[in-house]
């Protein structure tokens, strides 16, 4: 008999895992469930639109999802554990979120454990925000966290089932990113790219449209520590340096400084190298727009405008220093403020807690050794037959790159583990127990031959408006779609 896996989302860990699987056993069939009814997660919402060197990844993706002994179940999602919040503005999305997810189909770890050899928790998406933890930040319409600027020119419709984002950038020069990672980059490229760069690609067209009126002219990217610790990578600096008509600003004497105090590895001075090329560029002075590497900055306190409170005028940074010993920010009595129209969180996300499943808060992970998930309430124990991958197991971090040796890992943990015949499982019945149990019609789910005409219609879409493709932003939008 045939064994039976279930992986918990379609994006790029729980893809490179099912490739590897389906590689390395002759026999098993897998089953993907994703909450969204489309496929691809990080590589369809997350990756910028002008990358499309990275979204090639994907053709590697539909291959295996295209497979004989492969089925993908859109419009599934696991229970999560719900969450409280203090302030009354995180309650009510928060209500109006359970709402949204009620209406969808839901399954319970539970119930996949019984009903399949083993399951595969890879739901990276369910991460959430970091915050600044300053008074006044969930207020302010001006501040949103660089993932739903993401989301935004994404079309992700996780945002756009909560809201649909309004960011003025017609009235806005100045943008302000409160972090120095590649997200924050890709973030500030979109801001100050030329808007035909942009046009040839999936972006939405709202973020399309609303770029090509931008008044953006300067884009701020502030970090809490200094040039060598700086977590943008040598390609997205690469890129932000050669945009046609923005220039870098940066402290030099810092950057050098790093340079010589420092004993850095290869990548973190090709980095170096490139910030200090684009400081001393001598062609600067000719271009009109901005973008700093502010260095060695934590935001302290944010400031309403006079006239509408709930608009955030200015924010006022900390000068840092660094602990010799730790490499640690820690702040001084120095400070200074600016006015930004626009500020964006870019501090890194934290995995979610999934119902059923051990979580460790500190690290923001699920506990697992190789990516077997162990059991908490008894040490060192290991769930047989319950396994992580993703950013559920390593914590929000890494490119695509990482996620496939992740992936790999722990498919070979599952390899090990069959050929130990530790999966058994007598009372295997796979999708058909699950559904029964769920309550779940196969009309309610997005196979992936319904997928496939999804695509068609966004292709359909974009070429009316030259475009690649026009994601579709709503839920509802794509299940129109029989």
């Amino acid at each position: 008999m045939s064994p039976y896996l279930a992986v918990l989302g379609s994006g790029p860990a729980a893809l490179y895992l099912t490739s590897r699987l389906l590689l390395n056993h002759p026999t098993i069939r897998i089953h993907i469930y994703e909450k969204n009814p489309a496929p691809f997660g990080l590589v369809r919402y997350g990756v910028a639109p002008d990358h499309e060197n990275v979204k090639q990844a994907m053709k590697q993706m539909k291959e295996t999802l295209q497979h004989q002994r492969v089925r993908f179940m859109g419009n599934v999602e696991l229970q999560t554990t719900s969450q409280k919040h203090n302030n009354q503005h995180e309650n009510l999305e928060t209500e109006s979120v359970m709402k949204r997810k009620r209406k969808r189909n839901q399954v319970r770890i539970e119930t996949l454990r019984k009903h399949y050899n083993a399951v595969v928790l890879a739901t990276g998406g369910a991460a959430k925000d970091r915050k600044l933890h300053l008074p006044g930040e969930d207020t302010f319409r001006n501040l949103v966290s660089a993932r739903q600027f993401v989301a935004w020119y994404n079309s992700d419709p996780e945002q756009y089932e909560r809201s649909v984002p309004q960011f003025d950038l017609k009235n806005t020069e100045e943008v302000t990113i409160v972090g120095q990672g590649n997200v924050a980059a890709d973030c500030a490229r979109i801001l100050l790219s030329p808007i035909d760069a942009l046009r040839n690609t999936d972006i939405s067209q709202d973020a399309l449209d609303r770029l090509a009126e931008s008044k953006v002219r300067r884009v701020r990217l502030v970090g809490r520590r200094g040039p060598a610790q700086i977590a943008i990578t040598a390609s997205e600096i690469r890129e932000l340096i050669h945009l046609p008509d923005a220039a870098l600003y940066a402290d030099t004497v810092m950057i050098n400084k790093a340079k010589e105090g420092y004993t850095l590895d290869r990548p973190k001075k090709r980095i170096i190298s490139l910030m200090l090329e684009g400081a001393n560029d001598p062609t600067r002075v000719d271009k009109s727009k901005a973008w700093h590497l502010d260095f060695l900055l934590s935001p302290q306190a944010l400031h309403p405008n006079k006239v509408d409170p709930q608009v955030l005028d200015s924010v006022t940074f900390a000068r840092n220093r660094l602990d010799p010993l730790t490499m640690r920010a820690q702040p001084t009595e120095e400070t200074m403020t600016w006015k930004t129209p626009l500020l964006l969180r870019s501090i890194g996300y934290e995995a979610q807690a999934l119902q059923g499943i051990p979580f460790d808060v500190d690290q923001s992970i699920v506990p697992n050794i190789g990516g077997k998930v162990m059991d908490y309430s008894v040490h060192g124990s290991i769930i047989p037959g319950l396994y992580v991958t993703g950013w559920l197991k390593t914590g929000p971090r890494g490119v695509i790159v990482n996620a496939m040796m992740d992936a790999y890992e722990t498919a070979d943990m599952i390899l090990n583990d069959f050929a130990l015949e530790a999966l058994q499982n007598d009372e295997c019945s796979h999708w058909i127990g699950v559904k029964h149990d769920s309550h779940i019609e196969d009309s309610d789910v997005v196979d992936y031959a319904r997928w496939k005409r999804i695509e068609q219609e966004e292709q359909k879409r974009g070429e009316i408006l030259g475009k690649p493709a026009e994601k579709l932003q709503r839920v509802q939008d794509m299940l129109g779609i029989e």
